[in-house]
């Protein structure tokens, strides 16, 4: 999952999970530092072997280096810490993670829209027994917010269609924002305490 990934900088960060060997580089088409040679992928984000600190658009590019098989995704790390995490070749996950403004105001999940006029949302109370899980209508700022400690799901609701997404997220230390643009277009940043 990826409700614990934060900014970290203007960079690329690649792990593999259920596969080995796989090895990866990023493009300096548009940035000038850092090496762009095959590297290993690191089994977790975090150290520098998993780390290509870049600041334009580029491609992260995987390999299997027993095939020589490759796949790529262009990525934009101007501004935001991308993750990308690969299973196999054909299962690769990319999250862009913004640098925020946003503040951090408490261990809570705030939620605003942007053009999905009349959705609603709740936030779970699965480990957290403080709050309201009732459906509230969703903002266009951010405003309330669901106070909330521990792995919460927030849910996206259409009433008129009665269609729902969620995200598990974790507020612990953290303030989490969604943007929730529609059901398939929902952004979180995640806000840690400093």
């Amino acid at each position: 999952m990826f409700h614990d990934l934060s900014y970290i900088g203007d960079c690329v960060c690649i792990r593999q999970i259920g596969c080995s060997g796989f090895q990866a580089f990023v493009s300096k088409i548009e940035s000038s530092e850092g090496s762009d040679s095959w590297f290993p992928i690191a089994a977790q984000f975090g150290g520098a072997d998993a780390r290509w600190n870049r600041n334009k658009y580029e491609v992260a590019v995987v390999r299997n280096p027993a095939t020589g098989e490759r796949r790529g995704r262009y990525v934009n790390p101007g501004g935001a810490s991308v993750y990308i995490t690969v299973r196999s070749l054909d299962d690769i996950d990319v999250v862009r993670v913004p640098k925020s403004t946003l503040p951090y105001i408490g261990d809570c999940i705030s939620i605003r829209q942007e053009g999905c006029e009349g959705f609603q949302a709740f936030v779970s109370k699965i480990e957290s027994s403080e709050g309201n899980d009732a459906w509230f209508p969703i903002a266009t700022e951010f405003g309330g917010h669901w106070k909330r400690n521990k792995y919460e799901v927030a849910v996206i609701r259409n009433p008129a269609t009665g269609e729902r997404r969620g995200r598990y997220v974790n507020p612990e230390g953290a303030s989490v924002y969604l943007i929730v643009r529609s059901l398939d277009d929902i952004e979180v940043i995640r806000v840690a305490k400093h």
